[in-house]
């Protein structure tokens, strides 16, 4: 695998950031409560940090690219998504929270795998490396993305986001939204203000004052009462590298207890 035009795509990079694309809309920056989901998807992350809890994949681009252009594109798709600029932390109490960092531009590796015996098969192996490599919501980017030339005429782009930020609905999203940033910069020559997405630190902020979630809590809370707290902290981790298994052990009082609860 040879890395191509690389520093080339960076000093570019680094020419767009001095005049970063406007958001139109003044973001809500936190710090705000998780989500329900997100609760979830922290609480695994707690109990396995070096797990990578990544969601993505890669896309076949057929026909030449300005790899410059699409980095562009990239940039200002992430800058329109709070989500993808969020970064969590714990506080005094220990319940996470998420803020939105201050602005970054991520970078794009531009590598060559023409020279490989089955290119697609290299993109599929680089992709899956990605996706197993862990993220650190409370330090890292959420979001990680690498071009690879295939030929001439074809690419493949691979997206890695953590799970806190995007889900499988979310990535189908912001590939459109790049695929139009780029077409209209391809048009245009340049770029304009970037259309900020819906904030999802206001969506989280709702659902989390809404009257009817805190009361269907309450409900939950009550009819679970009696159950142990949450086991946190993992026994043992095995597996392979493309999943693991993380093990918890409780004594027979509690397992009893949740068979009663569940039935």
């Amino acid at each position: 695998m040879n890395e191509i035009d690389r520093n080339g795509v960076r000093a570019e990079a680094d020419g767009l950031a001095a005049e970063p694309a406007q958001t139109t809309a003044t973001r809500n920056s936190g710090p705000e409560s998780l989500t329900e989901a997100q609760r979830g998807i922290w609480f695994d992350y707690a109990r396995a940090p070096e797990g990578a809890f990544t969601i993505g994949g890669y896309t076949v681009i057929e026909g030449r690219l300005d790899s410059a252009l699409f980095h562009r594109a990239v940039i200002e798709e992430v800058a329109a998504h709070d989500a993808l600029n969020l970064v969590f932390s714990v506080d005094e109490n220990g319940v996470p929270q998420q803020t939105v960092r201050p602005s970054w531009t991520p970078e794009m590796a531009v590598l060559d795998l023409s020279d490989e015996a089955d290119p697609l098969a290299a993109l599929a192996e680089r992709s899956s490396m990605l996706l197993e490599a862990a993220m650190d919501p409370t330090r890292d980017p959420l979001f990680l993305t690498t071009l690879c030339r295939l030929d001439d005429a074809r690419y493949g782009w691979i997206t890695v986001f953590h799970h806190l930020a995007a889900d499988g609905w979310a990535t189908a999203l912001f590939i459109k939204g790049v695929a139009e940033r780029y077409t209209a910069l391809c048009a245009e020559g340049t770029g304009g203000a970037t259309d900020a997405a819906p904030s999802f630190l206001e969506h989280a902020r709702r659902l989390a004052s809404d009257p009817g979630l805190a009361k269907s809590a309450e409900g939950w809370l009550d009819r679970f009462s009696r159950l142990p707290p949450p086991l946190f902290e993992a026994r043992s981790v095995a597996g392979g590298p493309r999943a693991r298994t993380v093990t918890s052990r409780i004594d027979a009082a509690d397992w009893a207890m949740v068979g009663e609860s569940a039935r």
